[in-house]
């Protein structure tokens, strides 16, 4: 069963596979993700993400794994 997205994904971290943290889950609207990014994270990691306007997102479809601390993308960043 593939991980969904809710609104209790709120203030979570949003994290790739290999460990590079995005930022925090601001928002969940219809299945998209809205990301606050972390001040530290790296161009190359953010461009995991869609970007709506000056927004960054992700969908479930990009979903690994969901704990109850963290949402894990099925990306790496090389």
């Amino acid at each position: 069963m593939e991980p969904t997205l809710t609104e209790s994904e709120e203030g979570k971290d949003v994290a790739t596979r290999d460990g590079e943290t995005l930022g925090t889950v601001e928002k969940v609207d219809q299945g998209v993700a809205y990301v606050a990014v972390a001040d530290d994270a790296s161009d190359e990691a953010l461009s995991v993400l869609n970007v709506e306007g000056e927004k960054y997102t992700f969908q479930e479809s990009q979903l690994e794994n969901v704990t109850d601390e963290q949402v894990v993308l099925d990306a790496d960043v090389t």
